[in-house]
């Protein structure tokens, strides 16, 4: 910050409050997206397990490799690996701003000679919920998996996998009449 020094008090308070919302935006757009892809998983999850409960995919061995079952496993580890680690990097991020953000923030204030508002700790409720949340829908899914497959033998791992690919084509088919709807409703407001 030693290039405010030059500028006269009210400059330097607009310049810092500048840097102050521009870390507020950031912290509030990396949230955001978040919540996105959050939201967005959560949809697909919740569409497997209806999936699973009504029956519209059935268990069995057609035509499935035991590469294709171990790449559609390898997939969803990396999946889930990468959206939790992402959750928690989201969080991580917005605590270093955030320490910026009142860093400044308290620099700006003691130009007008007044107390620094209170720090408050960083708390990472947000990743907290969002990690119990999907971990919740996985369990579900698993549970889902188990009434699909109760009184049958138990499911190998090529089935298994057959029902998971079973259950990604039908969440296709449902991203896709999504995405014609909102076509639709584009095309409406739009004309």
């Amino acid at each position: 910050m030693e290039e405010l020094k030059g500028m006269s008090g009210k400059e330097r308070f607009d310049v810092q409050m500048r840097f102050v919302d521009f870390y507020r935006d950031r912290c509030g757009a990396r949230m955001g997206n978040g919540w996105k892809i959050s939201l967005g998983l959560w949809s697909s999850l919740g569409l497997l397990i209806g999936a699973l409960i009504t029956n519209r995919v059935s268990i069995g061995n057609d035509n499935l490799t035991c590469f294709d079952a171990v790449m559609l496993v390898v997939t969803l580890v990396v999946v889930f690996g990468v959206y939790f680690w992402w959750i928690w990097k989201i969080g991580y991020d917005n605590r270093q701003d955030s320490k910026d953000m009142h860093t400044i923030l308290e620099s700006a204030v003691e130009e007008l000679e007044i107390s620094a508002p209170k720090r408050v700790k960083f708390v990472y409720y947000s990743q907290i919920f969002q990690t119990v949340i999907t971990a919740v829908l996985l369990g579900l899914v698993w549970f889902a998996y188990r009434k699909a497959t109760a009184g049958q033998d138990e499911p190998t791992l090529i089935q298994s996998a057959q029902a998971l690919k079973q259950c990604a084509q039908a969440l296709m088919e449902s991203a896709e009449a999504l995405m014609q709807s909102a076509q639709l409703i584009m095309e409406k407001t739009n004309g």
